[in-house]
């Protein structure tokens, strides 16, 4: 009997023993479970002047553009007359006024799913607009002081040398320092002086300087955008909260496609595609990022995916906003260059496909360009076919030292105090604002355009009524981007920089490698005389061609799209030479 009940005796003694063990591993938390995820990203939404970017990862100072991606540990620093702003998931601002410095110290989640926002102003002057949610935390440091807003607040810190200043223009801020803590209500005034009579004084009144009128012009434009009501959809519920939602208001209409949802519409030109203006950043655990060089370019290229409709050009449609992604679109790679194609959207989201049948949406650039991890203008294009290269899930380039930075490199740490000594021993830093009141683009072109007013949803018609004025009256006294004239993508006589000697020796390379391939071809079959059906790239092609697309030569009784040399009986649309009979490319309105 002994023998039998042994067993089942150590049965149950493995079973409790192992029952111990997980109520113990499931009693204590680990340690992943218990730190906040690192995996947040904040959007540069204005640049205005001079502004600056560390990141720890480099241990350098750079030249930042409008649209980068900030994490944690980042910091931004301005020059005199210069200015920038952050914009949050949410909605939520930081804006940095001349000659300061932020610093991001925690941009995480809680385990709870709280947003962590921990910044240092190191000096200066900012003010913080917060959209506060349930278990959010946001803070600033400044100088041994702790400014923590909750719900919906709008406040400005003032860094001197010798002091510092809080102004709380609506909700309420806590703070906490080592002279005093106290919450400050509207309209209420702290001043902290050490070693002054009254190092912690609150007061009564705010006196606003133009620093101030910016930021209230410049909360104007979200609130415009943000109070027109929209279509009871999810994706828009979802969408018209995220940070750069209201941009796309001023740039672009909103449509209702069929089949598709309502999708939205750029201000951009004929022949121009998405990824083509802007640059592309390595940032670590999300690897090459497109910094678009459009003030509108942050949601289109972040979330959602394009497509190209007959009839409206290229559209945005918006998806769920489930995942933020570094850059969606199909890599292609070949001998000396490296290009790149929107994935589209044709009824499943993220094909292959990346341009609809009879458009060119690839960009490439050759190598050291793409290495430059300098902004892309379509001075920097060159002209090849995709389908020479081979589809790769990301560039094999070496990740060069300028891809991780943002922009040009900076000598030195550009902290620069500027203030002027005031009675008694207090410091006031000198006062400037912003010029404009819109983001511009990285690259100057004929494709910064005027923004529009927004556009307003018809509940009765459920459609959106777009608008052609001005963004609207109260801003026509103040110095705006200049409107200019839709350009035609399909020319490269773009203002900016001449095209660097590398870009065009390679250039006339591919040029020769598609004529001897081109040839090669052209030998190997037969009939000689049947007629070639047009394609994309370029070289010598006789007989009825049919609108191809690319560079070279092309005869025969249509033109195609691209650059070269045409000659026959009708001109097609783009630059160079033309004979014959038929108009060339040119200008023309958006291509919706």
């Amino acid at each position: 009997m002994i023998v039998r009940r042994l067993p089942r005796v150590s049965r149950l003694l493995l079973l409790l023993v192992a029952a111990l063990i997980a109520f113990t591993l499931y009693s204590i938390p680990s340690s992943a479970a218990q730190s906040n995820s690192q995996v947040r990203i904040v959007r540069l939404s204005f640049v205005e002047g001079t502004v600056k970017m560390y990141r720890p990862d480099v241990g350098e100072w750079a030249k930042v553009f409008v649209n980068t991606p900030i994490q944690q540990g980042f910091k931004l620093a301005t020059d005199a007359n210069s200015f920038a702003e952050v914009e949050f998931e949410n909605g939520s601002t930081a804006r940095l006024g001349q000659s300061s410095s932020l610093d991001f110290t925690s941009l995480s989640l809680s385990p709870e799913g709280g947003k962590i926002n921990q910044m240092s102003l190191a000096q200066g002057y900012a003010t913080f607009t917060v959209a506060a949610e349930q278990g959010d935390l946001y803070e600033v440091h400044a100088a041994g002081a702790t400014y923590a807003a909750t719900a919906k607040t709008v406040f400005r810190v003032d860094l001197g040398q010798a002091d510092q200043r809080l102004e709380v223009f609506k909700g309420n801020v806590d703070v906490q320092s080592p002279y005093g803590n106290a919450t400050v209500a509207k309209n209420r005034v702290l001043e902290l002086v050490p070693g002054g009579k009254n190092p912690f004084q609150i007061s009564h009144g705010i006196r606003e300087d133009a620093w101030d009128h910016w930021v209230s012009k410049r909360q104007k434009t979200e609130t415009l955008a943000g109070n027109r009501v929209g279509p009871k959809d999810a994706n828009w519920s979802r969408g018209s909260s995220l940070y750069g939602w209201n941009d796309l208001s001023y740039y672009g209409d909103w449509t209702y496609l069929p089949g598709f949802g309502y999708g939205w519409i750029p201000m951009m030109g004929a022949g121009w595609s998405p990824y083509s203006i802007g640059s592309w950043g390595w940032y670590p655990g999300m690897g090459y990022t497109w910094i678009s060089g459009l003030p509108w370019g942050w949601l289109p290229f972040h979330y959602g995916n394009w497509s190209y409709m007959t009839g409206y050009g290229w559209c945005w449609l918006p998806g769920n906003f489930s995942t933020w992604s570094p850059g969606m679109v199909t890599w292609y790679q070949g001998p000396g260059w490296v290009g790149w194609s929107p994935r589209t959207y044709t009824g499943s989201f993220n094909t292959q496909a990346g341009c609809p049948t009879g458009q060119n949406c690839s960009t490439a650039v050759s190598l050291n360009t793409f290495q430059s991890g300098r902004p892309i203008s379509p001075n920097d294009v060159v002209r090849v076919d995709p389908s020479l290269g081979r589809i790769v899930t990301s560039p094999t380039a070496r990740i060069t030292r300028n891809l991780r930075f943002p922009g040009p490199a900076v000598a030195g740490t550009p902290l620069t105090t500027t203030t002027d000594v005031a009675s008694g021993g207090r410091f006031r830093r000198t006062i400037a604002a912003p010029t404009r009141i819109f983001a511009g683009s990285t690259i100057r072109g004929a494709w910064d355009v005027q923004p529009h007013a927004p556009s307003v949803f018809d509940r009765h018609t459920r459609s959106f009524v777009n608008r052609s004025s001005r963004a609207f009256q109260a801003l026509q006294r103040d110095a705006v981007n200049p409107e200019r004239r839709m350009p035609d993508f399909r020319q490269n006589n773009f203002p900016g920089r001449n095209q660097s000697r590398e870009n065009a020796e390679f250039r006339r390379q591919m040029e020769m490698n598609r004529r001897s391939t081109m040839q090669r071809q052209r030998v190997q079959r037969a009939p000689a005389s049947r007629p070639s059906s047009g394609g994309f790239g370029g070289g010598q092609r006789m007989g009825q061609s049919q609108a191809p697309m690319g560079g070279g030569m092309r005869g025969g009784n249509s033109g195609g799209m691209g650059g070269g040399m045409r000659s026959g009986g009708s001109g097609g649309m783009g630059g160079g030479t033309r004979e014959g009979g038929g108009g060339g490319g040119g200008s023309r309105g958006p291509h919706h």
